[in-house]
């Protein structure tokens, strides 16, 4: 958890300095850069995955994984700005399944060294029985993604709605303070899940926002 979190964190800032970016739709590349780094990986493994136990003890990703990461999102950035329709939104062209698969069928440069930042199938499996499945990180990556395809501002409308309609459970306040912006990071999976569960009643109240229309 402490290794993908970190590995986020580090694309947020590698997004932010890369030349091709224009600015817009970070969180939507970040997430894409997440999913499509996962399945570089797999590929390179033939199921294996990224070392998140290395990343966690550096605490931090090497000049490698950091080229890698951008390499990937100038891939992405150029996906989500291609959607199929003419005039097509990008936030909602970025929450399709087809987006997801043209993002994953992509062509990406493998840099040189990132094979030493994957760990080989077997090795993945045994630390996956100590953690969680293949099926649900794939989920948590989803539901991230169409989280933070969400901007703030609409998260602050969600909650003054809910407020009012008094839907917010415990914890929903905590999850609500990170989308929202207010306490400098994104939310965890976690959150991610209770804030979609948030989404779903608040429809049955009535709530009625563009942006949440196919979360």
């Amino acid at each position: 958890m402490v290794g993908r979190t970190i590995i986020f964190r580090t694309a947020e800032k590698v997004v932010s300095e890369a030349g091709w970016y224009e600015g817009g739709y970070r969180a939507q590349v970040v997430a894409y850069i997440c999913a499509r780094l996962a399945k570089c990986t797999i590929d390179l493994s033939r199921g294996g995955r990224l070392d998140y136990r290395r990343i966690w003890g550096m605490q931090g990703c090497d000049a490698v994984v950091r080229r890698q990461l951008d390499a990937i999102g100038e891939v992405m950035m150029r996906v989500l700005r291609a959607p199929p329709r003419e005039g097509q939104n990008i936030s909602e062209w970025a929450k399709q399944q087809a987006c997801r698969e043209t993002a994953l069928r992509s062509e990406v440069t493998i840099i040189p060294g990132l094979a030493a930042w994957v760990v080989d199938t077997d090795t993945a499996r045994s630390e996956s029985q100590q953690t969680r499945a293949t099926g649900e990180v794939d989920r948590d990556l989803q539901i991230m993604q169409e989280v933070l395809a969400i901007p703030p501002e609409r998260w602050s409308a969600l909650r003054a709605h809910a407020r009012a309609a008094r839907l917010i459970q415990p914890y929903d306040e905590a999850a609500l303070r990170a989308a929202c912006g207010e306490i400098g990071r994104p939310p965890n999976e976690a959150q991610a899940r209770r804030l979609l569960a948030l989404v779903e009643r608040s429809r049955e109240t009535g709530w009625v926002s563009p942006e949440m229309r196919n979360t």
